[in-house]
């Protein structure tokens, strides 16, 4: 998935009108049209010609925790849930005759779970808070405390409905980063231990 910008566009159409002129002279000199010795030193210059598109910069280490990047992707970054027709069943899951089925609580959780979801569904990307706590090197807060840390900062997140142990939320990654870590600080202070030990800044 690319993305384009003026000069991505005016380098393709170059290239274009490269190729272009490229394949006429081509057909000039298999027609043993009249060719002067520029041109066809042109010709020659331009097999090896390699047109380079405009590219976004992407740092080598992420600036919040120091750690390497690594590129993924394709990402749908749209939503993928019709939230109405999910209320829906989820309505259906909670009505009497539908206990009979043996997994119904699990149906009803996941459902409620993509329900609970809708406000962040624009979020293509969650939070692994377990594997941020562990290079914080901290034992994992509650699930309330995480949903206090977020709130009182008038931010919103929720749990994914496919993973619990992946959160969704519309904080940057330096408030998720400043989050744990001030958990972090406010349990060392009533240990009395050091707080940044072993701890990127």
């Amino acid at each position: 998935m690319g993305v384009h910008t003026k000069e991505t566009v005016s380098v393709k159409a170059g290239a274009e009108t490269v190729s272009a002129r490229r394949r006429e002279k081509k057909a000039g000199l298999k027609q043993g049209e009249n060719i002067t010795e520029g041109e066809k030193e042109e010709i020659k210059q331009t097999e090896f010609e390699k047109i380079v598109c405009a590219k976004n910069e992407v740092p080598q280490k992420c600036g919040t925790c120091g750690s390497p990047l690594m590129i993924g992707g394709p990402i749908w970054n749209d939503k993928i849930h019709d939230i109405d027709f999910v209320k829906r069943m989820h309505e259906t899951a909670s009505a009497d005759e539908a206990k009979r089925f043996g997994t119904i609580g699990r149906i009803k959780g996941i459902l409620g779970g993509i329900i609970d979801e809708e406000w962040l569904a624009h979020k293509p990307l969650s939070y692994d808070l377990n594997q941020i706590c562990s290079n914080l090197k901290v034992c994992n807060p509650t699930k309330n405390q995480i949903v206090a840390g977020f709130r009182s900062l008038d931010y919103m997140v929720t749990q994914t409905y496919y993973d619990p142990k992946l959160w969704k939320t519309n904080a940057p990654p330096e408030v998720v980063y400043d989050i744990i870590k001030a958990f972090k600080k406010q349990l060392c202070e009533k240990e009395g231990t050091e707080f940044m030990l072993n701890v990127h800044e």
